[in-house]
């Protein structure tokens, strides 16, 4: 196998194979043009890179792809765009479930340290350590 290729991969009954470097090159891309102020362009291009790798069903691609579509949003503060875009990929009919559930996982945790934050700033302390323990 050549070096951009990790070892085959099995989710639930398929065979892949994850090209790394592909992805990791497209979410360095997408995270300069972020910061260059142009979330909306980053976003586009890794959802053209998500299709793509989720239609070779290429499993750990799909993760961090989506992985990175969540925290541009998170990083950006954009929260109503970090909301369309969960929704946009989580009503994809072939979304694979692990690469999924990885992403709504770190979705969990920024919207938990939100909620933390909220409660913090009013003075809410016990709520917020309640928050805390209920995740």
């Amino acid at each position: 196998m050549s070096d951009n290729l990790e070892s085959l991969n099995n989710d639930g009954g398929h065979t892949v194979k994850m090209d790394l470097n592909y992805s990791d090159k497209k979410i360095a891309e997408a995270e300069s043009l972020r910061a260059s102020g142009k979330l909306q362009e980053a976003l586009d291009m890794l959802l053209v890179v998500e299709n793509q790798t989720r239609n070779a069903s290429d499993v750990v691609s799909t993760r961090r792809i989506l992985e990175a579509i969540v925290k541009l949003c998170i990083d950006a503060k954009d929260w109503a765009l970090l909301n369309e875009h969960i929704f946009l990929l989580a009503t994809r009919k072939s979304q694979l479930r692990f690469a999924f559930r990885k992403m709504f996982l770190l979705v969990k945790n920024a919207l938990k340290l939100k909620l933390i934050q909220i409660k913090e700033s009013e003075g809410d302390v016990t709520s917020a350590e309640n928050v805390l323990h209920e995740f």
